[in-house]
């Protein structure tokens, strides 16, 4: 049984811990909770396998289309990638029933309901005696019921595309080398636009500014510790903003609370099983202790720098800010 502080938790809650911190080496575990979120809006207890695999086919086959990886492994597309691709996008039989042996009752099936390498207590579904069909769980049907079963839909498109992000980068990891001095040895990366990245961070900051703490609005991915030192569009330093806080913010160094924030979001990404923590952990180091070290000398180095400090004050937050807040939710009325 799962348990919060002095309550147990819901179907909701063991859906989203599923969803958010499972160990994915592949997208699948995200196709199968849309398409199992799909069934239950359409009442079905029932499902046969070869309809699920078919939903399969037919979700990558449009998935696939951004051009990004599907699964962890350097070189090797996922089985699903693989029959998508050599039946030119039409499924037959032969291409279902790989579908459904490997890629579903072998693989995704059976893990869907771990969460850090064991079954949860709640199940959402059952395979069948012949493995022939799924019998749908209460539990399932009970999750569109939730007032905010959107925010579900949401999230898993957030968590797969974070996937996505993180296979595509996953072999592409600078060294992050800082000497006594605190002068960091990077290979300078060129500017690039990083609005693509807004859906993968969103689902990790419950849709509110990391700075200012409001709701989310004209959503900017800004570098807590500024580019302009730094030099590189890194994910571990990467966070959501609203566009006046970002730039409001500019080039300024943010307070050390805003650092403590960010080591502790990165923590976050690593205790999620997420395969974006390989690479956060290359980049910082294995231990919390190294990564939290090179993050404070990354700041260090960017106080030296560039001087300035946002607010010009080293304690200053706009998330207690009454004024500044003010501010916010006024823009925020106007949109």
């Amino acid at each position: 049984m799962y348990f919060k502080i002095g309550m147990v938790w819901t179907n909701q809650d063991v859906w989203r811990a599923l969803i958010l911190y499972g160990k994915n080496q592949s997208t699948y575990k995200m196709a199968l909770g849309k398409i199992l979120l799909d069934y239950s809006r359409q009442n079905r207890e029932k499902v046969p396998l070869d309809d699920i695999a078919e939903d399969f086919f037919n979700l990558y086959s449009i998935r696939m289309k951004n051009g990004k990886p599907q699964g962890a492994i350097l070189g090797r597309k996922t089985i699903v990638e693989q029959e998508v691709i050599a039946s030119a996008g039409k499924p037959t039989s032969k291409t279902i029933d790989i579908i459904k042996k490997k890629s579903l009752l072998e693989m995704v099936l059976q893990k869907f309901h771990n969460l850090n390498q064991k079954p949860v207590g709640k199940k959402f579904y059952t395979i069948s005696d012949d493995s022939s069909y799924l019998i749908l769980e209460k539990n399932l049907a009970d999750l569109p019921l939730v007032s905010n079963n959107q925010f579900l839909d949401s999230e898993i498109s957030s968590r797969w595309d974070l996937l996505e992000h993180a296979f595509e980068n996953i072999h592409k990891v600078e060294s992050l080398d800082v000497d006594e001095f605190c002068r960091r040895i990077v290979k300078k990366e060129k500017r690039i636009p990083l609005t693509g990245l807004i859906e993968t961070l969103e689902g990790y900051q419950q849709g509110r500014c990391f700075y200012c703490g409001e709701p989310l609005f004209e959503i900017e991915v800004d570098h807590v510790i500024p580019y302009s030192a730094l030099k590189h569009n890194q994910i571990w330093n990467l966070v959501l903003a609203h566009s006046f806080c970002n730039q409001n913010k500019s080039d300024n160094v943010p307070p050390l609370q805003f650092i403590n924030n960010l080591i502790q979001r990165n923590e976050y990404f690593i205790a999620s099983s997420h395969p974006i923590k390989n690479t956060i952990i290359e980049l910082l180091g294995p231990t919390r202790s190294l990564r939290e070290k090179n993050t404070l000398d990354s700041y260090k180095y960017a106080k030296g720098a560039i001087v300035r400090i946002w607010g010009g004050n080293p304690n200053y937050d706009p998330a207690k800010d009454e004024f500044y807040k003010l501010v916010i939710r006024s823009i925020g009325s106007e949109i």
